[in-house]
């Protein structure tokens, strides 16, 4: 299978998307990179972005793992390295990288911009769900930021419907599944606060496609019975 990455986050099959502000791509730098995998190790169905395998260092081994263990390590791509310093560290803590909390106009030109560079679509969840988590705990101050903190969740998980290789992962067994993206339970959230049940259960039978687990999928079928009993009465 060829590698799976694109040329920017619209060329993505089924996906129909176009920035909402005009960009001049062929100003931005690196817009016409091209991923190298240092070792042809294929990752799944796609090819990774210049991924380096090495020797595990001792000091972060945990207790009992043998030496030959191995570890990746992702170098930046195009996406991600647009957004440095503009994401938090961590996201929940708002801790920022190289600026104090940038505006949500900058942040959110930045992301289109970088969603507009080379990327496999994994890199591109990835930008999106953190500047979504960023902007959520403005909401108070910015209540406008509620919608598009709503677009951009819906973006996220467009992208792995149509993708839904960008949010699976492998283990050390050879086993895949789908780690918990938070897109859909921050728009179960919000809907379910706002009190649009339906629009909920819209999102909670979308996220039935993608369990984490089968604890995440036994609590999430339960959350739905709910909801539809919500409907119905």
């Amino acid at each position: 299978m060829a590698a799976r990455w694109f040329r920017r986050l619209g060329d993505v099959p089924g996906l129909e998307y176009s920035p909402p502000v005009v960009i001049d791509r062929e100003a931005l730098a690196r817009h016409d990179a091209e991923p190298k995998n240092r070792d042809d190790l294929r990752i799944g169905d796609y090819l990774s972005w210049g991924t380096v395998w090495e020797a595990m260092p001792p000091e972060e081994r945990e207790g009992g793992e043998d030496e030959d263990v191995e570890w990746s390590r992702d170098l930046e791509s195009p996406v991600t390295d647009h957004l440095r310093g503009y994401l938090a560290e961590d996201a929940g803590h708002g801790v920022l990288l190289g600026v104090d909390r940038p505006a949500a106009p900058v942040l959110l030109q930045r992301l289109w911009e970088g969603l507009e560079l080379p990327g496999r679509p994994y890199d591109y969840h990835a930008a999106i769900e953190r500047v979504r988590e960023m902007l959520f705990p403005r909401r108070l101050g910015e209540p406008a930021v509620m919608e598009t903190v709503e677009s951009l969740a819906w973006l996220d998980i467009r992208l792995v419907l149509a993708c839904p290789y960008a949010v699976l992962v492998q283990t050390g067994e050879g086993d895949e599944h789908f780690y918990g993206m938070s897109a859909f339970d921050a728009l179960i959230r919000l809907y379910r606060t706002e009190g649009f049940t339906r629009e909920a259960l819209e999102v909670a039978e979308l996220a039935e496609r993608f369990p984490s687990s089968p604890k995440r999928l036994a609590d999430l079928r339960a959350r739905l019975e709910t909801m539809r009993g919500e409907t119905v009465g």
